[in-house]
């Protein structure tokens, strides 16, 4: 029985759609950058994390080790920031904000796994990364003020 290397398997999304990911997951960045500004050192790092996971799972989308990676990484990250809205943030409109970008981006990504074609699946998954950046963003401004 032979192991089939994760190099070998088909991508999970054509390269035509999945470079339009591996663009948008840059939009972490802004994430990073912000944590850092507010010097939010845990959050800045987190984010790092997710960016260099979405990074390297978008430039080749495989199942795999570093699919999986990545989604562990956004899991735990996703409990991180939830924390940190609840146990850092003060501001209760700030929270409330939070979570409504949250739930978005959560309905971005349901979207995007029920879409008909790889073209509307991945603008939804885009769009999962712009509001889920954009969330993070509002938390670290509404921690920092």
């Amino acid at each position: 029985m032979a192991i089939k290397l994760s190099s070998s398997c088909p991508p999970v999304l054509s390269p035509r759609y999945s470079s339009r990911l591996f663009r948008s997951s840059f939009t972490t960045c802004f994430s990073v950058i912000s944590a850092v500004h507010n010097k939010l050192w845990g959050c800045a790092f987190v984010a790092l994390l997710v960016l260099i996971t979405s990074l390297n799972y978008w430039r080749n989308p495989i199942k795999g080790w570093r699919r999986t990676a990545d989604m562990m990484t956004v899991f735990v990250a996703a409990l991180y920031h939830a924390y940190y809205c609840i146990a850092v943030c003060q501001d209760s409109l700030v929270q409330i904000m939070y979570a409504l970008v949250v739930a978005n981006s959560g309905y971005c990504y349901f979207q995007a796994r029920k879409a008909p074609s790889q073209n509307v699946s991945s603008a939804w998954h885009c769009g999962l990364h712009l509001l889920g950046n954009a969330a993070n963003m509002l938390l670290y401004l509404g921690i920092s003020l």
